[in-house]
């Protein structure tokens, strides 16, 4: 029993440690509220709110929603390089464009993939199921 306990911390602890966070930067909201016709997209949908202040800022709880899209963008190292072009303006554009272009692809795949209660994520955006998310209609 110990050793599968062993076992599941330490997955857990690699996957964790190994998947970076991925900054919900004002591209992809944008890019969400753009394909979905969004009226409102709050930080919350994707991250749990937190109590602690401190822990408000690390915002490394996700929700159920969060984790789709993170696993989506897996791979696409989305923070690492806005931090690599911060300051060269040109460069800077060129990569969130370059970021809103791969999120739009990966919205495409969201809509596919059903949530906890059977319904699509685009069907639960679209009529407003999702916490942080508002339709227009």
């Amino acid at each position: 029993m110990k050793r599968i306990t062993r076992i599941v911390l330490t997955a857990w602890l690699l996957t964790t440690l190994g998947v970076p966070p991925v900054s919900g930067q004002t591209e992809l909201g944008t890019v969400l509220k753009k394909h979905y016709q969004l009226r409102y997209v709050s930080c919350y949908s994707c991250h749990t709110k937190e109590a602690d202040e401190e822990a408000e800022k690390t915002k490394d709880k996700l929700t159920s929603f969060g984790e789709v899209i993170v696993n989506l963008v897996a791979g696409q190292q989305i923070t690492e390089r806005l931090n690599a072009v911060k300051g060269l303006e040109e460069e800077k554009e060129e990569v969130k464009d370059a970021i809103k272009r791969e999120f739009a692809e990966a919205l495409k795949k969201l809509d596919a993939v059903k949530g906890p209660n059977g319904k699509t994520y685009g069907e639960l955006i679209q009529a407003g199921e999702i916490d942080g998310i508002r339709p227009c209609k």
